[in-house]
């Protein structure tokens, strides 16, 4: 009698083959789908925010050299990070004899990823300065070194770690009193909270708290992200499961709990409070900790022979747009600028220019009946600077810095 093995072998292989054949036309037509939804997004202008930050082991985060992409929170635009991580042209460390540089430290308002680099305060800081007789012949480079979320930590050790490298003669500190104060303490920061440094007081003395760099070695998803980040700035699909993402986390966080103080002092609380003398511990020891890292900025400029000048950036919360949204430059009965009068007395106790925005902002929207915050796509009077708005600041701080430059022979 023939053996029935063939048939069943055969019987197998077949059921083997239709299953590889059904195997590849699921994959064909899933990457087909893929293709076809990547084309549909491109087709249709759809664009999702790019990741232009790397881990860092100093600072906690920075922009990441050479990265691309799109921004969308605000207005939309594309966006090229130099290689030298900045929103700004790349320049040698090295400096040219009969140049003058000025370092400009700051926050998102100061990097401003929502404005090219050629429209940014630190660009037009810099062509008004070459255009000043009393600079003249010396050339200005600034340096446009803002960074998303920094506090005032992360500016210290910018400074310390980065920025000397580019010799600068003048360290600007553009100071806004979101992230300068907010995000100086873990429990108001508003960024990424875990992977920031923070100074903190320990016998009197000002330190810096690095347990954030246990969280930059143990967290895989950072890693991870710094890896992949460039291929989802261009594959709109990566983009969107991204921003699916954020959306279930922030979901998420929403479903946490209103914190205390915002049922005691507004739902703007951690920007608001602020702008008033301090109503608890917590914003006191934020706005000491400020302090004492803007002194150690300045003690780091004079050991490098370079001069250390503030300007106080103003807020939309003060009033500094014109419209309707902004329009009442108080809270309650509480003027809201403490800053202003706060860090003026600092810089006359120890010796050092300030530059206040606040009232010649305000003055210039109110003037002009003008937005200097937000586009027209997204909302007009908050958020971040537009150009017009930092074409003002800009030409606000070269009016005010060359006379101060001229006096001080910087570069001679």
């Amino acid at each position: 009698m023939p053996s029935s093995e063939p048939d069943h072998l055969r019987a197998i292989a077949g059921v083997l083959r239709r299953f590889t054949l059904s195997c590849l036309r699921a994959m064909v037509s899933i990457v087909l789908a893929l293709l076809l939804a990547e084309a549909g997004l491109r087709l249709g202008g759809v664009r999702f925010e790019g990741s232009f930050y790397t881990s860092d082991w100093y600072t906690g985060w920075r922009l990441r050299p050479n990265a691309e992409g799109w921004v969308t929170t605000e207005v939309t635009r594309f966006v090229r990070i130099n290689s030298q991580g900045r929103n700004d042209h790349a320049r040698p460390p090295a400096k040219r004899a009969g140049v003058l540089r000025i370092a400009v430290l700051g926050d998102s308002q100061t990097a401003s990823l929502s404005v090219g680099p050629d429209d940014t305060a630190s660009a037009v800081l810099e062509r008004r300065l070459n255009a000043c007789e009393a600079v003249r012949p010396r050339a200005v480079e600034v340096f446009n070194f803002g960074v998303l979320g920094f506090n005032i930590a992360q500016m210290d050790l910018q400074l310390r770690q980065e920025v000397w490298n580019y010799s600068p003669d003048i360290v600007l500190l553009q100071f806004f009193s979101g992230n300068g104060l907010m995000n100086n303490r873990r429990d108001l920061n508003n960024a990424s909270r875990e992977q920031a440094p923070y100074h903190v007081f320990r016998n009197g003395r000002l330190e810096v708290d690095e347990s954030f760099r246990g969280f930059i070695l143990t967290n895989g998803r950072a890693a991870r992200h710094d890896q992949v980040a460039d291929i989802m700035n261009r594959i709109g699909l990566l983009g969107l499961g991204d921003a699916a993402r954020v959306s279930i986390r922030e979901l998420l966080a929403s479903r946490g709990g209103a914190d205390p103080r915002a049922l005691k002092y507004g739902k703007d609380f951690q920007t608001r409070l602020f702008y008033y003398p301090p109503p608890d511990p917590e914003i006191e020891d934020s706005w000491r900790l400020a302090e004492a890292g803007i002194l150690d900025m300045r003690d780091q400029a004079l050991r490098h022979g370079a001069k250390f000048w503030l300007a106080v950036d103003a807020s939309t919360f003060q009033g500094s747009d014109f419209g309707p949204a902004v329009d009442t430059p108080h809270w309650g009965d509480q003027h809201l600028l403490y800053p202003e009068l706060r860090l003026s007395a600092l810089a006359t106790r120890e010796n050092f220019p300030v530059l206040l925005l606040s009232d010649y902002i305000q003055d210039y929207g109110q003037k002009h009946r003008i937005f200097l915050s937000g586009w027209p796509e997204g909302h007009l009077g908050v958020g971040h600077r537009n150009e017009t708005g930092h074409r003002i600041v800009g030409e606000y701080l070269a009016a005010r810095l060359c006379p101060l430059i001229a006096a001080a022979e910087l570069g001679r």
